[in-house]
């Protein structure tokens, strides 16, 4: 089974003190946030699909190796469009691995628990957390919604959140987001057509299973968007600039 690493990453790091684009940002005196992200994941994956802004490729190819192709994300909307700019690359290949281009909490042991079990379903890792951004909710098995905070939804305490990191098989998944376009309403606030509901489209409309992977630590869903996260991470890292 092939897997390629589809990283969506066209966000800037201003919220973390940099001009960079927040996957550019710089996290030690010679490593950018992108070098720990790549450094996690190679030994799990066959190649990667970094989306960016226009241009972002070019400007900071130093920091690309070989087997990552680039993508451009034009404009802002939304994360699944992200994805899907990739399409022509990833199609290729048997898997997704998606990775927030911030998630640089991820454990090695996570990500290989999460490749290892590649089938014909969705792995979806899942994290308790009292205060989830994000929260799924199952009924019966079967994944009914996703509530995001972003949108003004009002998650759980104790509610099941995400890592940033899914694997999808690659198998009629453009018909399937097709399809959910035609479907799915903006978000409240955002007006984005938010891309994590599509995995309870594609568990309840189109009978594609969910295998949940259970993560005990809840610091690895703890992205990077402020500079108390940049400073979490160099602490844990024993990072001092």
């Amino acid at each position: 089974m092939s897997i390629c690493a589809v990283v969506p990453a066209a966000g800037n790091g201003t919220r973390l003190g940099s001009e960079d684009p927040k996957v550019f940002t710089k996290v030690s005196s010679n490593k950018v946030v992108w070098d720990f992200l790549y450094e996690n994941i190679k030994g799990h994956v066959d190649a990667f699909n970094l989306i960016v802004k226009p241009g972002v490729g070019e400007k900071y190819s130093q920091y690309i190796k070989p087997d990552t192709h680039i993508s451009n994300q034009d404009n802002p909307l939304g994360m699944g469009d992200a994805i899907f700019k990739g399409y022509d690359y990833w199609k290729e290949f048997d898997h997704i691995l998606i990775v927030w281009g911030d998630q640089i909490n991820l454990s090695s042991e996570t990500l290989k628990s999460v490749t290892k079990s590649a089938d014909d379903k969705i792995v979806l890792p899942l994290v308790k957390s009292e205060k989830p951004y994000v929260d799924y909710v199952f009924e019966d098995g079967k994944l009914v919604k996703v509530l995001q905070s972003r949108e003004g939804d009002k998650c759980r305490r104790g509610g099941f959140s995400d890592i940033g990191v899914f694997l999808l098989p690659t198998s009629n998944l453009k018909n399937y987001w097709s399809d959910f376009l035609n479907l799915e309403k903006r978000g409240n606030k955002t007006g984005e057509i938010n891309f994590l509901p599509f995995f309870s489209f594609l568990n309840t409309k189109c009978n594609v299973d969910v295998r949940k992977i259970f993560i005990e630590d809840e610091c690895e869903s703890r992205g990077l968007n402020t500079k108390e996260d940049l400073k979490f991470f160099q602490d844990k890292m024993g990072i001092n600039l």
